[in-house]
């Protein structure tokens, strides 16, 4: 099984990508789950952010780690996924190759489950990474929503406020 959370910064995929964790490794314990989390800090120190380079990197570092731990993992839950970086690139304008896109988008194609966490009114923690600018995070998330609908991939929307309820549901039912 794969699951992947997608969207803006700061909405709160982590956390729901660790409660989800947490949840599935409670009710199965058989079942081993891997949690990828995202490397875009490892990442922008080789190469900075939001260049070719970077989205490219970041393209393959996803997919690759994605097919590793697929291979070993009977659960694999992933803190964002290669179309995160498409979206991101189209955003800032950053011009890819098309075989990145098509790369991104069938990798998209290969969850059991895609949650597509949305931001709403809760205020984005400033980690010293980040933007806190809460209009780019909502552009972002309009381009996001745009262009999961153009693909046509099911998912689930689940809004920040949600997120911190799974706690509850997940880790103290």
């Amino acid at each position: 099984m794969k699951y992947a959370f997608i969207g803006s910064h700061g909405t709160g995929k982590s956390a729901a990508a660790h409660f989800l964790a947490a949840k599935l490794k409670k009710e199965d314990p058989t079942k081993s789950v891997k949690l990828l989390e995202e490397s875009v800090r490892e990442i922008t120190k080789l190469v900075g952010i939001n260049n070719p380079e970077f989205q490219k990197l970041a393209i393959l570092d996803s997919v690759y780690n994605q097919v590793l731990y697929t291979s070993i993992y009977d659960i694999v839950i992933c803190d964002r996924i290669a179309y995160d970086y498409i979206v991101y690139a189209n955003y800032y304008k950053v011009e890819i190759d098309k075989s990145y896109h098509l790369l991104a988008s069938k990798n998209l194609k290969e969850f059991d489950k895609v949650y597509f966490v949305r931001p709403d009114n809760t205020p984005i923690a400033d980690d010293g990474f980040r933007f806190t600018d809460t209009k780019i995070r909502n552009e972002i998330d309009k381009l996001f929503l745009g262009m999961l609908e153009q693909s046509g991939t099911l998912y689930e929307e689940v809004r920040t406020k949600e997120v911190f309820k799974w706690e509850k549901k997940y880790l103290y039912p």
